[in-house]
């Protein structure tokens, strides 16, 4: 009875453990398989974080950018070489405590930014307007004082762009950028 120099008992011990290891190996498959097939209907990609937008400058020229939810339009456009176009000199800074509103679970406080300049104007047709959350304190002092400093068309889709935050129900969104007001007039 012993095959390769191994008694019976041996044999029959490593027949059990190989057994065992193949069981749980197929176990561990089965488990991988379930996961991957109720995952896979959810797993998000890279493509659903891109939000498109398009920046149609005062001469009527059209601007495609992409941006990233949670980013605000400024820095989108800041990342995609057109910060000519959509300025912001205060930088988005300023002390200001502003909660960022990524999702129902997820709400980031920052310090040191929020709407602090009126440069970053951009004017939001009626088709977008709606699904922008109502401005908070710091921008409706931005656009007062584009208003009191008679720096430029202040409609009533004004708005600000370093305080609209991307998010995917705004893809696809165009904003009018208006002619920038001369920066060496006081």
């Amino acid at each position: 009875g012993s095959r390769g120099g191994q008694s019976g008992g041996e044999a029959s011990e490593r027949s059990t453990m190989l057994l065992q290891l193949a069981g749980r190996a197929a176990a561990r498959t089965a488990r991988v398989g379930l996961a991957q097939r109720a995952f896979s209907g959810s797993a998000p990609l890279a493509t659903d974080s891109i939000v498109k937008v398009t920046l149609v400058d005062y001469l009527g020229r059209r601007h495609q950018i992409s941006g990233v939810v949670g980013q605000t339009l400024t820095r989108a456009s800041e990342l995609n070489g057109l910060n000519d176009i959509l300025a912001d000199d205060g930088k988005g800074g300023g002390y200001n405590p502003v909660q960022i509103i990524h999702n129902e679970r997820w709400v980031e406080d920052k310090w040191g930014e929020g709407c602090t300049s009126y440069s970053p104007h951009v004017i939001v047709p009626n088709e977008w307007f709606d699904k922008l959350p109502e401005p908070l304190w710091d921008e409706k002092a931005a656009l007062d004082r584009i208003e009191t400093f008679d720096r430029g068309p202040l409609t009533a889709h004004s708005r600000i762009a370093s305080c609209i935050v991307l998010t995917k129900e705004l893809d696809g969104i165009e904003v009018h950028v208006p002619d920038a007001f001369p920066a060496d007039i006081p």
